[in-house]
C-alpha cells in the first residue's frame, strides 16, 4: 500500500520449514517483502527475522569469449539470456591486471543480441577485460558474468628462429 506497513499474512503451527505466498499477484513485477517471527505459548514475540523481498535479479550471462579482430577491435560473446523482464545488458571493461574498476562501456537493449565489437581499444598492445550483467524493468542489476580478457600476441623473427609471446586466456 505504499507506507511498508507489514500485515499478517499466515500463520503456521507445525513446524513446517517452507511457505508458498499463494496470494501474491504479479509475482514477477511486483515485490513483495516478508518478515518472519514467532509467538511462544505465552503468546510473546519473538524479534523479528530480517527482510526477504522477492524481486529475483536476473541470471548472469555467459561469456563464449574476447577476440582480437584483424582490425585491432576485441569482440565479445555470450549466450543471450531468456528472462520476460529483461530490459538492457551493461558491459564493462578494464584493462587486464589493473586495480581500477571497470567502466561501462556499452548498453544494449536487445535480448537477441548476442556480442558487441568494442573499437575504442588499442588491442594490438593492450589486454582488456570484460564483464556483462543484464538487468530487468525493476530496475535490478543482475549478477556479473565471468570475466573474458582478449590475449596480446607479439613475436620476433631473427635469422631461423621465430619467437611468439602471448597472454594466457583468463575465464573461457
Amino acid at each position: 500500500d505504499g507506507n511498508n506497513d507489514f500485515i499478517l499474512l499466515d500463520s503456521i503451527s507445525t513446524l513446517n520449514k517452507n511457505y508458498i505466498d499463494t496470494s501474491s499477484i504479479v509475482n514477477s513485477t511486483s515485490s513483495y517483502c516478508y518478515q518472519l517471527s514467532i509467538i511462544n505459548t505465552c503468546l510473546q514475540e519473538s524479534a523479528k527475522s530480517p527482510l526477504q523481498c522477492s524481486v529475483n535479479e536476473p541470471f548472469a550471462p555467459e561469456f563464449y569469449y574476447a577476440t582480437v579482430l584483424p582490425d585491432k577491435t576485441v569482440k565479445i560473446e555470450w549466450k543471450a539470456i531468456d528472462d520476460a523482464l529483461f530490459t538492457h545488458y551493461s558491459i564493462v571493461r578494464k584493462l587486464r591486471d589493473s586495480p581500477e574498476n571497470p567502466v561501462q562501456v556499452a548498453k544494449i537493449e536487445n535480448p537477441q543480441i548476442h556480442f558487441w565489437i568494442d573499437s575504442t581499444v588499442d588491442s594490438d598492445h593492450l589486454s582488456y577485460c570484460y564483464r556483462i550483467s543484464a538487468n530487468n524493468q525493476c530496475g535490478k542489476a543482475g549478477q556479473v558474468s565471468n570475466q573474458a580478457c582478449n590475449v596480446v600476441l607479439n613475436g620476433k623473427s631473427g635469422k631461423l628462429l621465430h619467437t611468439l609471446n602471448w597472454m594466457d586466456y583468463r575465464d573461457w
